[in-house]
């Protein structure tokens, strides 16, 4: 039915994002080593590694299950991507030119 697929692209995108977003964690503790940790993670990055392996498992298998809700996720995530890029793009011109 429709609100089952709705209910899916809503998990799939939100799945990858959160992927997104603990990946994040590792890239700015290598690239921003001067900013200070305000706290500390037992075992890192041993849970960040358990967590996208899990959601990487279960994003391949909707993948595998239904091809084409999981591109239109996809497509959902990289509008929205675009859509965010553009409007801060813009928004850091105009703070520019403020005097």
């Amino acid at each position: 039915s429709s609100f089952e697929q709705l209910v899916r692209w809503a998990a799939l995108a939100m799945m990858a994002l959160s992927a997104l977003t603990v990946l994040a964690v590792p890239v700015l503790r290598r690239r921003r080593k001067d900013l200070p940790r305000p706290f500390r993670l037992w075992a890192y990055p041993g849970p960040t590694v358990v967590y996208l392996a899990g959601v990487l498992t279960v994003l391949t298998a909707e993948v595998w299950a239904h091809p084409t809700d999981a591109v239109v996720a996809l497509l959902v995530v990289a509008v929205g991507w675009a859509v965010y890029r553009g409007g801060w793009a813009r928004l850091r011109s105009a703070s520019a030119r403020t005097p």
